[in-house]
C-alpha cells in the first residue's frame, strides 16, 4: 500500500530515482511512527517511574534521528556521477548506516549506566492497563516496522534498510521482554525494572556493534561476488 500510494513505478528498482523514493518513503514512515511511539513511552516512562520504559522511548527517539540521518544517506547516494566521483555517491548510503550504529550504540551505553543506577536505588512503580495498552500498541507497530523494512530492503537490495529492519526486530522484542516484566512485577511485586533495562541496554549495545560491523565491511572492502 505504501509503494503504491507513494512511490510511482515502485517496480522499477533499477532506476536511481526509484530507490531513492523507497528510501525516502521508508525514512518519513520511521520518522512519523517512531516520534509517535517516543512520545507515548516518554508520558507512560514518567507515569509510572520506570526506568525501563524511558529507556524504551529514548530508543524510539532515537530510531526516529537514524531515520532522518537515513533520509539524508538516500538523498546524497542518489546523485550523479561526477568528474570527482566517477562511480557516484552509492556508499553515502553505507556511511549513513555507520552513524546510525554508532548512534544506537551510544544510547545502549548511556541507559545502560541509567539501569546501574536504578539497581543499586530502585524506586516503587505505578503500573496500570494504559501502560499495558501502550506496550501492546508498541509491539504491534514495530512489528509492521520491521515488515516495511524489510520488504523495501530486499526490492532494492539496502543494506541500509536491512539493517534498520532487523533494529525495528529489536526493538520489538525488547519491548515485548518490558511487557513481560511489567506482568511479573505487578503479579509477583518485585521491582526488577533496574535490571530489565540493563538487559535491554546490553541487546542495544550488541545489535548496534553487529549493526556498525555490517556497514564497515563495504566500506573498507570485500571481495567481489
Amino acid at each position: 500500500m505504501l509503494k503504491k500510494w507513494f512511490i510511482p513505478n515502485y517496480q522499477n528498482v533499477e532506476s536511481a530515482s526509484v530507490r531513492n523514493r523507497y528510501g525516502t518513503v521508508a525514512s518519513f514512515f520511521g520518522i512519523f511512527t517512531n516520534i509517535l511511539l517516543g512520545v507515548m513511552k516518554l508520558i507512560i516512562g514518567f507515569l509510572s517511574n520506570s526506568v525501563t520504559i524511558l529507556a524504551d522511548a529514548t530508543n524510539n527517539l532515537s530510531d526516529m534521528i537514524a531515520s532522518i540521518i537515513t533520509l539524508v544517506g538516500f538523498r546524497f547516494s542518489a546523485k550523479r556521477p561526477s568528474k570527482e566521483h566517477p562511480y557516484g555517491y552509492a556508499r553515502y548510503e553505507y556511511i549513513a548506516n555507520l552513524f546510525v550504529s554508532l548512534f544506537i550504540f551510544f544510547i545502549g551505553l548511556f541507559f545502560a549506566k541509567e539501569s546501574f543506577e536504578k539497581i543499586l536505588h530502585p524506586s516503587s512503580l505505578t503500573i496500570d492497563l494504559v501502560t499495558y495498552l501502550v506496550l501492546i500498541v508498541a509491539v504491534l507497530v514495530k512489528g509492521i516496522q520491521m515488515m516495511v523494512y524489510l520488504d523495501f530492503g530486499r526490492r532494492i537490495d539496502s543494506d541500509t534498510l536491512k539493517a534498520t529492519a532487523m533494529d525495528s526486530r529489536n526493538d520489538m522484542l525488547s519491548t515485548l521482554a518490558i511487557l513481560l516484566s511489567m506482568i511479573v512485577m505487578q503479579v509477583f511485586h518485585i521491582n526488577i525494572d533496574g535490571y530489565t533495562a540493563l538487559l535491554i541496554s546490553f541487546f542495544v549495545i550488541y545489535s548496534a556493534i553487529s549493526l556498525l560491523q555490517k556497514a564497515l565491511d563495504p566500506l573498507i572492502g570485500e571481495r567481489p561476488s
